[in-house]
């Protein structure tokens, strides 16, 4: 048997808290509770396979109403989660890669 090598809790809190800091896991709450609705999560998972994408490329590949396509555009840009750009008379949404205090969220 080893003795000695098993972390007390002071110490594995310690490195838990180093590792996953408070503010970290507060931004990985907001963002996995914005996810946790499914027209977002499909919003996300289509901006991250297909590139920056309109409203209406959007609505008619996750067959969504617009309205309820831009409503959720907005709360993930207020998240910092999607970004948009215009080309022309075209606004184009992004995927933003999100990351706090070096760790991939999504």
């Amino acid at each position: 048997m080893m003795r000695g090598c098993r972390m007390s809790s002071v110490e594995a809190k310690s490195r838990f808290q180093e590792f996953f800091p408070e503010a970290y896991l507060k931004q990985s709450v907001k963002i996995l509770k914005l996810l946790s609705e499914e027209s977002r999560l499909r919003l996300m998972l289509y901006l991250a396979k297909e590139g920056p994408r309109t409203v209406t490329e959007m609505v008619d590949a996750l067959d969504l109403v617009q309205s309820t396509c831009s409503h959720h555009l907005s709360l993930l840009r207020m998240a910092d989660m999607v970004t948009t750009a215009r080309h022309g008379k075209v606004l184009r949404h992004q995927r933003i890669d999100v990351e706090t205090n070096g760790h991939a969220i999504f």
